[in-house]
């Protein structure tokens, strides 16, 4: 999000003015960045846990674990990078 950002300011684009961006994962350089960088946080600890859990289940069961759907809370955090659209 960070690369897009710069991107678009090298084709004279304003962000949050013309583009709005998000980013995911709430990196430290995000919250410093000049538009701080609206973000999705995710549990990431969490999400590594049920990964090990599943994979370390299949291995104990000498096969793959059945398909299983896993749902993490998620939170949007707005900072400066995003604004309401204007109307046409």
């Amino acid at each position: 999000a960070l690369g897009l950002i710069e991107g678009l300011r090298e084709r004279g684009l304003d962000v949050p003015g013309d583009v709005s961006v998000i980013g995911v994962d709430d990196s430290l350089p995000g919250r410093l960045s000049r538009p701080k960088l609206t973000t999705i946080t995710m549990p990431t600890a969490a999400a590594g846990r049920m990964a090990v859990d599943l994979l370390l289940a299949s291995v104990a069961a000498g096969e793959a674990a059945p398909r299983t759907t896993a749902r993490l809370e998620t939170h949007l955090v707005i900072r400066e990078s995003t604004q309401r659209a204007s109307s046409p």
